[in-house]
């Protein structure tokens, strides 16, 4: 069988008619549904035929927040307060690109199979949410996971799945793992994946995530299709050892795991609102403070499920919250409060991410840092003071991970300079995409010389992607920048901190199995690697070029005299 990678995608056609006043009104990104299966590349990248599709929940990377909880919601879903203008472009852009890019859309790019196209359905949008349990299976063939599809319950005929290239249909009527009948949550139990032997999974060899095709069949006929449910899948021989620690608290080498059966930091899953950004983060900190040292710079918190918000099932998308900053000259206010998660000032930040393999991860913990140094000079795209968090301008060539990207009709890119007087708009790598030179200064990674001026485009010509040209070009320095934030950054490169450490916590309503203390520890020592990127994630060692190391170990088994549970 084949695997793939498809993007959840909800479709295109008419969009702009049907939602452009929620846009402009109501700061949500519209619903993008397709009636007919197609795999989807994010707007600007193109899948390779024949391989897992390295995109996904929240993995399209043009973060547009205002705040920290920045970025990006997988396309159908709805974040939370975003920028109108750039959902707007970002809509037209993924319009454009449903019609002219057949391997971008629509094209036979890591599609497995095709279903029967039915007509557009009459009826309003059934699909709510999709859910695994357990999330994370091993592909041996036996180890088997249950697929929930939650739907509006009204005018619904028939929910199947495609699995293995064969459509299988899920039920509610409390067989086949369903657990409540005639409640519009169709479900199917017992469901495995058997991965050739000898061939080594997508990412790394030892891990992958793949979507599935649903088809909702309307009672007028119609059909509803989507690729929304997401699996993580591990290789068989990837079993590790553990250390319980007790209170439903346990870990591995790199991962840290709370079941949070009483839903005390992410309550009532998958239907779980975050209006209170802070709770579930600080909940989890002090859960793992409660059992290891305060030794970390970075915590990384995943829920062990994708979750949504219960009102409009918008899926919830990654953010960073910083704890303290002790930086000064970056635009930010020095302050500390890392005493609210538990820490006794070490802690720097705490970053949520989404359920995924961590594709936002070098994204977000740039947010540590802010990231708004000029922003008086308009080269940052954020809120006046005192805001903590920002993103460069899209008309500025700064590039990195930080920057908002162009979206100029098809074209999706981060402005880059030629190096003549124009510039083009170069598309995000899926492989390594390391920090800007004004990012590496922020983070004091490098001295001020090594920054380059940047360029803000005042009214830029995009009809030539590749040779942008700009009515005015407003140049900024380093030197302009510190003048701004009141002198160079303190401390300054050398001695600012380059060696941090960071910890993955895991967070389930239920006992974690083997197969998923295994995907979150594999995926947490890939961030805290020196590898090359991939799958448009990449090391945080690596996005720096080696100037900083990230320490993902978690020592547990010298720090605690507790028995190791092997597999």
């Amino acid at each position: 069988m084949r695997y793939m990678r498809p993007f959840t995608a909800r479709s295109a056609q008419g969009l702009v008619a049907r939602t452009y006043a929620q846009i402009k009104n109501a700061r949500l990104k519209p619903v993008l549904r397709t009636t007919a299966p197609s795999c989807f590349a994010p707007a600007g990248r193109r899948p390779k035929a024949e391989t897992p599709l390295p995109v996904g929940n929240a993995r399209l990377k043009p973060v547009l927040g205002t705040i920290a909880p920045c970025s990006f919601a997988p396309a159908g879903r709805r974040p939370k307060a975003v920028g109108r203008t750039l959902w707007l472009a970002l809509l037209l852009a993924l319009t454009a690109l449903a019609t002219t890019s057949p391997q971008g859309i629509g094209g036979p790019a890591g599609c497995a199979a095709q279903a029967p196209v039915g007509k557009a359905s009459a009826q309003a949008d059934a699909f709510r949410y999709s859910r695994f349990t357990p999330q994370v299976i091993y592909v041996d063939g036996v180890d088997s996971t249950t697929l929930e599809i939650a739907t509006s319950k009204a005018g619904v005929a028939e929910v199947s799945v495609l699995w293995d290239d064969a459509p299988l249909r899920l039920y509610d009527d409390r067989t086949h793992g369903d657990r409540v009948a005639g409640d519009g949550i169709y479900t199917l139990n017992g469901l495995t994946l058997d991965w050739p032997a000898g061939l080594p999974l997508p990412f790394e060899g030892v891990l992958s995530t793949n979507g599935f095709q649903v088809t909702l069949r309307h009672s007028d006929g119609s059909l509803e299709t989507l690729y929304d449910p997401v699996l993580g899948m591990v290789r068989p021989d990837q079993r590790l050892p553990f250390v319980d620690l007790g209170s439903g608290l346990s870990a591995t080498r790199a991962a840290f795991f709370i079941v949070d059966s009483t839903g005390q930091i992410f309550p009532n899953m998958p239907l779980t609102s975050l209006n209170d950004r802070y709770r579930p983060l600080r909940a989890a900190a002090q859960r793992l403070y409660s059992a290891l040292p305060d030794a970390f710079d970075f915590l990384f918190v995943m829920p062990d499920a994708r979750i949504f918000e219960p009102s409009g099932y918008g899926e919830h998308v990654p953010y960073c919250i910083m704890a303290r900053n002790d930086v000064q000259h970056i635009g930010v206010p020095l302050f500390d409060e890392s005493a609210s998660f538990g820490s006794h000032g070490r802690l720097r930040a705490v970053v949520y991410h989404s359920w995924d393999i961590g594709a936002i991860l070098d994204h977000e913990i740039g947010h540590a840092w802010g990231m708004r140094t000029g922003y008086s000079l308009g080269v940052v795209d954020s809120n006046p003071p005192p805001e903590r968090y920002g993103h460069w301008l899209a008309q500025a060539d700064i590039a990195g991970q930080m920057s908002q990207f162009v979206f100029s009709g098809s074209n999706v890119g981060k402005l880059t300079s030629n190096g003549d007087g124009t510039w083009r708009l170069a598309q995000q790598s899926s492989g390594t995409e390391p920090y800007s030179p004004l990012e590496l200064y922020v983070m004091g990674l490098i001295p001020p010389e090594q920054v380059p001026p940047v360029h803000r485009l005042v009214n830029p010509n995009y009809s030539n992607p590749q040779r942008v040209t700009a009515q005015q070009v407003v140049t900024v320095t380093i030197q302009q920048i510190m003048a701004a934030e009141g002198g160079p950054r303190v401390p300054a490169y050398p001695q600012a901190q380059h060696d941090f450490r960071g910890a993955f916590i895991a967070v389930s309503d239920r006992p974690f199995t083997d197969a998923e203390r295994a995907f979150y520890t594999l995926a947490a020592e890939f961030f805290g690697s020196s590898r090359p990127g991939k799958w448009y994630e990449t090391p945080f060692a690596t996005g720096t070029g080696g100037r900083a190391s990230l320490d993902m170990r978690l020592p547990v088994f010298s720090w605690l005299y507790l028995p190791v549970i092997r597999r």
